[in-house]
């Protein structure tokens, strides 16, 4: 901003060509024209990671993972997903009791009685267990953590460089996102199996939604396409969310007051 200018200004960030719009003005600008003089995109790193089923010639979806996550907090997901009970605020009630017993469960099994820990893992474990359970129905614990390590990949090739070389987080994300993808791919043909098989018909979850909903012309997604979305849902709730608690846990520590009121369940203001 000081080099060029404090409202707008051209530059390149990872080698993509950006404009750069500052202020609240300026945010209010962009946010309130979207779809109508701006239009959404996805870096070519992000598409190059998200995007392996746009490679396939079954893919017919125009709407890529990311934009399902943006479409979903607008409430605005039209071909894809056509809002569904469980994607509506009110609907949150009913996540509840699932989050708090996962999170009392993880909170008994890796916090209790320990003098010292490192939050930032936990949490991040945490944020996946719940976000498996709500979008995959995936219950395996141990099945979800082997996913941790490669989403820690993904998130920090997603802000670098396409550079797909051995070395680079570029590269890393790549076989990242390809071990996640087998994985949520073995998801969806179990779940399509337990679907046949009526075991799972009835789940109101996204995967089941998904395998399930097609296009005007009736044609559905395809795994690898859904897996693509899959990972795009889970990518953009884990690393903010943990990071997120992570802070929220420093900040609490560093202020015994708030800490006390936390703890003996009074109501107070900040």
């Amino acid at each position: 901003m000081k080099k060029y200018s404090q409202e707008i200004f051209k530059t390149k960030i990872f080698g993509e060509k950006t404009a750069v719009i500052c202020g609240p003005n300026g945010n209010k600008f962009l946010f309130s024209n979207e779809r109508k003089i701006f239009t959404g995109f996805l870096p070519h790193s992000k598409q190059k990671l998200f995007l392996s089923s746009k490679l396939e010639p079954a893919a017919a979806s125009p709407v890529s993972p990311l934009q399902v996550v943006a479409a979903v907090a607008a409430d605005d997901v039209k071909e894809v997903i056509r809002t569904p009970g469980f994607f509506k605020p009110e609907a949150l009630s009913s996540y509840l009791g699932m989050i708090d017993s996962i999170s009392q469960q993880h909170l008994k099994t890796h916090w209790e009685g320990k003098d010292e820990l490192k939050v930032y893992p936990l949490a991040k474990t945490l944020t996946l267990l719940i976000a498996c359970r709500i979008f995959l129905g995936m219950e395996n614990p141990d099945r979800i953590a082997r996913l941790v390590r490669y989403f820690d990949d993904v998130t920090l090739g997603l802000h670098s460089i396409m550079v797909n070389f051995p070395g680079t987080n570029f590269y890393r994300a790549s076989k990242a996102a390809d071990a996640i993808r087998r994985e949520l791919m073995a998801v969806v043909r179990e779940r399509r199996a337990a679907m046949v098989g009526g075991g799972r018909a009835m789940k109101q979850d996204i995967l089941s939604h998904m395998i399930v909903v097609s296009d005007p012309i009736g044609k559905g997604m395809g795994e690898a396409e859904i897996a693509d979305k899959m990972m795009g849902l889970l990518v953009a709730g884990y690393a903010n969310v943990a990071v997120t608690i992570s802070f929220f846990m420093k900040f609490v520590g560093e202020s015994p007051d708030i800490y006390n009121k936390i703890l003996s369940g009074n109501d107070f203001v900040t």
